[in-house]
């Protein structure tokens, strides 16, 4: 008996240590290892789609920008202001779908950015963490807020939703 109890906990060690390294303040999750289907970004002031990626090249450029690794856990600074935020969702399989279409995008990942601060408030399947950013990644993601060249034929392809569909809040 006590050989089992054992290896459960020597597995549920192993199992805790893989989801997060409290260390290096890792994002909960790797992005790098989802489906993400979509990307949205939402203006927090109009709560409109600015922004909408659903190409694989597109996502995984997005995805790659935010550098991660470089990211720490921090305190968000009381005279931040929140800019927008970004909505990742990934496609769950339907069981029961009555339309013949059996696959639904939802919301697993969100990115809350500031317009003043180098922080983002991550959340990863309903836990939400603050993280400090590096300049670069700050920069990139407020300037899918100010540059409206970075909006991507995507918008025009297709059309986007909206944000009372799209933006989910922490």
């Amino acid at each position: 008996m006590k050989k089992i109890f054992a290896v459960a906990m020597v597995c549920i060690l192993i199992l805790c240590s893989c989801a997060y390294d409290d260390e290096h303040g890792e994002v909960l999750g790797e992005l790098s290892d989802t489906d993400i289907k979509e990307i949205t970004a939402v203006d927090a002031q109009t709560l409109e789609t600015v922004e909408l990626l659903d190409r694989e090249n597109d996502i995984r450029a997005f995805i790659d920008s935010l550098n991660i690794s470089e990211w720490s856990i921090g305190e968000l600074p009381d005279d931040s202001e929140i800019l927008g935020s970004f909505e990742l969702f990934e496609e769950e399989i339907l069981d029961n779908a009555k339309n013949g279409d059996n696959k639904s995008l939802y919301s697993a990942f969100g990115i809350h950015i500031y317009k003043n601060v180098s922080y983002v408030t991550f959340r990863d399947h309903g836990t939400n963490k603050t993280y400090e950013v590096p300049q670069e990644t700050s920069e990139y993601l407020r300037g899918f807020f100010y540059d409206s060249s970075k909006i991507t034929e995507s918008l025009s392809r297709k059309e986007a939703r909206s944000a009372d569909d799209k933006i989910i809040r922490f």
